[in-house]
């Protein structure tokens, strides 16, 4: 998966492609400016979506526990800490 980090409206597009066998179109997103991107692991990018889940839900669990399989917490961090800010961020 490729996450651009460079989110201007200017730097993507959709590319309308004619020429399918049986007639219909096909259509691809078109990245710009890679000025800014990366490769995302599995577990970065299912994170990712799990992160924005949890915030729609306004679920601290499911948040929480995107963030360790993104990898981004600290070995031994104070999950009831991390737990409480992601909570007051609902608030």
């Amino acid at each position: 998966m490729l996450k651009s980090l460079s989110t201007s409206p200017g730097n993507l597009g959709v590319e309308i492609l004619d020429g399918r066998k049986d007639g219909t179109k096909m259509t691809r997103l078109v990245f710009y400016d890679f000025g800014q991107a990366c490769a995302l692991q599995k577990d970065q990018s299912g994170g990712i979506l799990d992160v924005i889940e949890g915030i729609v839900d306004t679920n601290v669990d499911n948040c929480v526990n995107a963030f360790i399989r993104m990898g981004v917490l600290v070995d031994g961090a104070d999950l009831d800490k991390v737990k409480s800010k992601v909570r007051s961020n609902f608030e």
